[in-house]
């Protein structure tokens, strides 16, 4: 990113947000490459961690705009977040973001999003191989957490190999069931 004479280095020096209504006249904005990529109206916002600017946020419209009075302190927040939520991640390693977005604290099994997107792989494999994806839900009413946790650890030792468990919710639970011929299905239940 070019800094001298950008307007995202204005933003990054001062640590105070900008806009331009209309890039075609603006003179602090690069206008070739504003029509590069469509743009005639932007807010630049710094990424502040602490009292540093670490980059800048750009909102970009296609159209010329004026900005309303709320639309910056809005647009701030946002990238104060951002901010953030890139300080904390830098902070800490990729193994431990992976498990806090993929897993469920209290339990330690995998969590919904992790569960949904095993689900979307599963399935879009069996459309492929013209296969069959089973998946169970339960609800339980768990009145404390080690009620909860036992649950999991009852579920899990029911699953088969190749089964994926999820806690879903509070009180949910779903199973991805591994590919099995209908009949095996059949015989286990018996």
């Amino acid at each position: 990113m070019q800094i001298k004479g950008s307007s995202s280095g204005l933003v990054l020096t001062s640590r105070r947000a900008a806009t331009c209504t209309d890039s075609e006249v603006d003179e602090r904005v690069n206008r070739e490459a504003c029509r590069r990529v469509g743009l005639r109206s932007m807010a630049i916002l710094p990424l502040l961690i602490g009292e540093q600017a670490g980059g800048v946020l750009k909102l970009a419209w296609r159209d010329p705009r004026p900005f309303d009075e709320d639309e910056v302190p809005v647009g701030q927040a946002v990238a104060d977040m951002t901010a953030a939520l890139m300080f904390h991640a830098s902070q800490e390693g990729a193994q431990t973001l992976q498990r806090k977005v993929t897993q469920d604290p209290a339990t330690g099994l995998p969590n919904r999003s992790w569960f949904y997107e095993q689900l979307r792989v599963r399935v879009d494999d069996a459309i492929a191989r013209s296969g069959r994806v089973g998946v169970m839900a339960a609800r339980v009413r768990p009145q404390q957490r080690d009620v909860t946790m036992e649950i999991a650890r009852r579920l899990a030792r029911e699953c088969r190999e190749g089964d994926v468990l999820a806690r879903l919710g509070g009180d949910e639970f779903g199973v991805i069931l591994s590919v099995a011929a209908r009949r095996s299905i059949i015989q286990s239940q018996e």
